[in-house]
Parts: C-alpha cells; structure tokens; sequence
C-alpha cells in the first residue's frame, strides 16, 4: 500500500467517526438528551474519581454538558484542568 493510500484511509476513518459522533448527537436529541450527561451535571463542584480507559482520576467536576465534562484532575506535580467526551466516562466514585 502506498503512503498516499495510507493518508486517505487515515481521512475517511476521521469522516466516520465525525459522522458517528454526529448520529450519536441527533438521537440524544430524538430521546430527550443523554441520562448520563443530566446525572454529572449535578456532580459539579464534587470531588470525584472518574474511570476513562483504565485510567482513575481523582478530580473536581468543573462543568458538564450534553456530550463533554470539565474536570480539575488533582496530580502530584499539580492540578490540571482536562476536557473529556462523556461517552468516553466507564465509571464515577464520589470521594
């Protein structure tokens, strides 16, 4: 396979996802919004542990809307602010 060819795979795996995102979005819409997003928006200003693959932050929940959560993650060499998709959450523990 040439490297152009690996390029315009690379471009149409990015337009599928675009669209799946997009799909997601139009039937959150068509059922009254995502259960989810509603529950962590009355997690904010908790300290939490979220799970994003694998991965437990211990963290304040900032803001949250229908598709993306604002979390100051606490780490040893200081806190950090970090945006993630909500789809992506596997799980949260209030501290």
């Amino acid at each position: 396979m040439s490297m152009l060819g690996t390029f315009a795979d690379m471009e149409q795996d990015d337009k599928i996802k675009a669209l799946e995102r997009k799909i997601k979005q139009l039937e959150r819409k068509q059922n009254g919004g995502n259960i989810m997003s509603k529950m962590i928006s009355s997690l904010v200003g908790y300290d939490c542990t979220v799970t994003i693959d694998f991965d437990d932050l211990k963290c304040r929940v900032l803001e949250a809307d229908e598709e993306w959560i604002k979390l100051l993650v606490y780490g040893k060499k200081g806190d950090k602010t970090v945006i993630h998709r909500i789809e992506n959450i596997d799980k949260i523990e209030l501290d």
